[in-house]
């Protein structure tokens, strides 16, 4: 069970990282037209998408900015490691914040004005974050179906 929860957690993963590029794939790909408008307004719920963060390809922005995409691409490529590994559980919160912390200090000593915005410094600490919480997603998901499989069980 656990790997079909893995195989779930990676198409999910899949689908939403693939949606990040729509804006780039439009002009070579026809979409419908809502198809693109609809991925814009559900990016904009989890992003500020401001210009100036984010990453380009091709001449057009990505559906998120530098950061943003460094959390789902750390998240889509543990993931996908995880396909294939297995990690001990439950992890410790401590390897969570550890993970935070290069964020907090980029978004913090920027916030001061001690250095200029980076997009690669915004996307590889978004990409530490999210490749380390992946784990923590996966696990409660597994502690989540496990829970309900045992509340079905008390049931029957």
């Amino acid at each position: 069970m656990k790997i079909k929860i893995k195989y779930f957690l990676f198409i999910l993963m899949l689908i939403w990282f693939t949606g990040i590029f729509l804006n780039v794939l439009v002009p070579c790909v026809e979409f419908p037209a809502g198809v693109y408008l609809f991925s814009e307004l559900c990016y904009s719920h989890v992003c500020h998408q401001i210009t100036e963060k984010t990453i380009f390809i091709l001449g057009r922005p990505l559906l998120v900015c530098s950061r943003c995409f460094g959390i789902y691409a750390g998240l889509f490529a543990a993931s996908l490691f995880s396909l294939f590994i297995s990690v001990k559980r439950p992890l410790r919160k401590k390897y969570l914040i550890f993970a935070g912390i290069p964020m907090l200090l980029d978004v913090m000593l920027y916030s001061v004005n001690i250095y200029n915005y980076s997009k690669i410094t915004a996307f590889l600490t978004g990409l530490l974050l999210g490749s380390v919480g992946f784990f923590y997603i996966l696990g409660a998901f597994e502690k989540f179906i496990a829970e309900l499989k045992s509340q079905d069980r008390n049931l029957n």
